[in-house]
């Protein structure tokens, strides 16, 4: 019968914190939850990928070569009767055609890497300034409204007091208006 009583008092515990840190989890996430969900979902993240699938593809360019141009020209002889046909195809070259083409290519292949990582960690750097501006306002919420919650109960306090004729009553009013200034505080804050 203890036995009972123990496991049904341990599984109440375990369902009140689990209920509490279910609510804990819903009000807080964390930073790093925070900036992988800002890299996943930012426009910033997808230009900064877009850019650099672009100097990949600038990297392939640059090794191709550019296409080869056909020209056909026919003329018809009026005193012999016979056509001429003239066939000229053309390859445009560039100096850089002739080994320096492939390190261009690898030098552009070589600085996206870092320019990406770069550019990621600058709009991580934003998202955690964006994230601790929100969680200092955050617990300033949560302490003004624990200051107010004191100030009302000593407001309430000296109060009581007053009517008693213990104390004077401009200190009742003293701490409720230090109560109401916390208060718009708070409210400011939000």
């Amino acid at each position: 019968m203890k036995s009972k009583a123990v496991l049904c008092l341990l599984a109440l515990v375990v369902m009140i914190t689990s209920q509490a840190q279910a609510k804990e989890k819903i009000n807080n996430i964390d930073l790093e939850a925070y900036i992988q969900n800002v890299i996943e979902r930012s426009p910033e993240a997808t230009s900064i990928l877009a850019d650099t699938m672009r100097s990949e593809a600038d990297a392939i360019e640059s090794i191709q070569w550019n296409n080869p141009e056909i020209q056909i020209d026919t003329t018809v002889a009026r005193d012999e009767g016979g056509r001429d046909l003239e066939i000229e195809i053309e390859q445009p070259l560039r100096g850089s055609d002739f080994g320096a083409r492939r390190g261009y290519a690898q030098a552009i292949r070589t600085l996206k890497e870092p320019e990406q990582k770069a550019r990621l960690l600058d709009l991580s750097h934003e998202a955690t300034r964006a994230y601790t501006d929100l969680w200092l306002a955050q617990k300033k919420i949560e302490l003004l409204d624990r200051l107010v919650k004191d100030a009302k109960r000593q407001s309430k306090a000296v109060t009581d007091a007053a009517s008693q004729g213990l104390t004077d009553k401009a200190e009742s009013a003293i701490f409720t208006t230090e109560a109401e200034e916390l208060s718009l505080q708070r409210s400011a804050l939000e």
